[in-house]
C-alpha cells in the first residue's frame, strides 16, 4: 500500500469515527426523549436527496469542465475521460473523497433533528442574558439599532439579505473545492475535517449550551415586544423593496416564519429547528476565511470582509444578538486548529514525509 494510499485510509477511518459517534449520540439522545423517529423524518425529506444529488452533479461537473479545458487544444472525449479517471477518480483520493461526501450525509441527517430537539427538550433560556450583553457591547443599544442606523436603507439592508442568503452557497462551494482540488491533502483534509467539526461542536454542542432563540423569536418565545420595532422595521424595508423591484423579497422574513410554524407545531421537517447562539453563519464564515488564508492573502482577506458583512446582516436581519456572531467567529477558526491537531496526532504523524502530503498538480 502506497503512503498516499495509507494516508487516506487513515484520514477515512477518522472521518467515519467522528460522524459515527456523533449520529450515535443524537440517537441516544433522541430516543431518550422519545423522539427517535425524528432521525428517519429528517432522512425521508426530499430536500436530501436534492441537495446531495445537485452535489454530486456539481462536483461531476465541475471534473468534467476542468478535464475539457486541459483538453480542448486536442478535443477528444478520450482525453477528457482520461483525464477524469486520473483526477476524480484516483483510487488514493477517491476513498476519502467518498467518505467525506457520507460522512457529510449522514451528519446532516442527525444534525437537523437534534437542532430541533434542543428547541423542545432545552428551551431558550439564554436569550434575556444575551440580550443584555448586547446592551452593554452597544452603552444601553440594540446591535440591530446601530446596524439599521448605518445600512439601514432599502438598497443596503436588500444587499446585506443577499450576503447572508450566499452563505448557503458559500459552503458548498467550499466543499466541493476542497474535494475537488487535489494538489495539497493536508490542506484538504484539514479543511474537510473542520468542517464537520464545526458542525458538531459549534452547531450542536456549543447551540445546546447556550440555547436561544434570536430577536426574531424574542416576542412569540417571551412575550416581550422589545424586538417588535425591528420586526416592524424588516417588514416595512420588505415592502420598500418588493415596491422598487419585484420579485425581490427579504428572505429571512419567510424563512422565519417557517421556522416559527415548524417550532409551533411540532414539526420536525429537515431544516427546522431554531439556534442561536452561537451564530453558525458567523462560525462557517470564520472559518473559511481561515482557510482562505491558507491559499493566499487576498482569498484571506475577501473571505474575511464577507465574514464581517455575514455578521452585520446576522443582526441587521433579526437573526441574532450582536454577541452571537463574537462568540461564533473564534469557534469556527477554533476547528480549523483542531483538526489540524487531530491530523498530525492520527492521520500523519510526526514521521510523515512530505512526498506522502504533495500530491501533484491539481485533478
Amino acid at each position: 500500500m502506497s503512503d498516499r494510499l495509507r494516508l487516506e485510509w487513515r484520514f477515512t477511518a477518522l472521518i467515519a469515527l467522528i460522524v459515527g459517534s456523533y449520529v450515535a449520540a443524537v440517537a441516544l439522545y433522541a430516543n431518550a426523549h422519545n423522539d427517535l423517529q425524528a432521525l428517519a423524518i429528517s432522512g425521508l425529506n426530499p430536500l436530501v436527496v436534492l441537495v446531495f444529488g445537485s452535489t454530486l452533479g456539481l462536483l461531476l461537473g465541475c471534473y468534467v469542465l476542468r478535464s475539457a479545458w486541459r483538453a480542448r487544444k486536442q478535443n477528444t472525449v478520450a482525453l477528457v475521460w482520461a483525464d477524469v479517471r486520473q483526477g476524480a477518480l484516483r483510487r488514493d483520493q477517491l476513498i476519502a473523497r467518498l467518505t467525506i461526501f457520507a460522512g457529510w450525509f449522514c451528519m446532516m441527517l442527525a444534525f437537523s433533528p437534534f437542532k430541533y430537539l434542543i428547541g423542545r427538550v432545552r428551551g431558550f433560556p439564554f436569550d434575556p442574558m444575551l440580550l443584555r450583553i448586547g446592551h452593554v457591547l452597544f452603552f444601553g443599544h440594540d446591535g440591530w439599532q446601530i446596524t439599521h442606523a448605518m445600512f439601514g436603507s432599502p438598497v443596503a439592508t436588500a444587499i446585506l439579505q443577499m450576503v447572508y442568503s450566499a452563505w448557503f452557497f458559500m459552503v458548498w462551494l467550499s466543499i466541493i473545492y476542497c474535494i475537488v482540488r487535489s494538489d495539497d491533502a493536508r490542506f484538504r483534509m484539514q479543511f474537510l475535517l473542520a468542517f464537520l467539526l464545526c458542525w458538531i461542536l459549534v452547531g450542536s454542542v456549543a447551540a445546546y449550551w447556550l440555547a436561544s432563540a434570536g430577536p426574531c423569536f424574542y416576542q412569540h418565545i417571551f412575550g416581550d415586544a422589545h424586538f417588535a420595532p425591528l420586526m416592524n422595521r424588516l417588514h416595512m424595508l420588505d415592502q420598500k423593496i418588493a415596491a422598487v423591484a419585484p420579485g425581490w423579497r427579504l428572505l429571512s422574513i419567510d424563512e422565519q416564519n417557517w421556522l416559527w410554524n415548524s417550532y409551533a407545531d411540532s414539526a420536525n421537517a429537515f431544516g427546522a429547528g431554531i439556534s442561536a447562539m452561537p451564530s453558525m453563519h458567523v462560525a462557517f464564515a470564520a472559518l473559511m476565511a481561515r482557510g482562505g488564508f491558507a491559499i493566499d492573502r487576498r482569498t484571506g482577506w475577501i473571505l474575511s470582509i464577507s465574514a464581517v458583512l455575514i455578521w452585520i446582516a446576522s443582526i441587521h436581519l433579526g437573526w441574532h444578538y450582536t454577541i452571537d456572531g463574537i462568540v461564533g467567529a473564534p469557534m469556527g477558526v477554533a476547528t480549523w486548529y483542531l483538526a489540524g491537531w487531530m491530523l498530525r496526532a492520527l492521520v500523519f504523524g510526526a514521521s510523515a514525509r512530505p512526498s506522502m502530503i504533495a500530491e501533484g498538480p491539481a485533478a
